[in-house]
């Protein structure tokens, strides 16, 4: 595996974590203010 292609698998995990957390980290934002 290159190194291209690891970083764009982790890249790619990134995203979709930041897509799960991104509406919380959101939310907690609101609560904050």
């Amino acid at each position: 595996m290159s190194e291209r292609e690891r970083l764009r698998s982790k890249s790619r995990r990134l995203r979709s974590e930041m897509r799960k957390l991104g509406p919380m980290i959101k939310g907690s934002v609101i609560f904050r203010e």
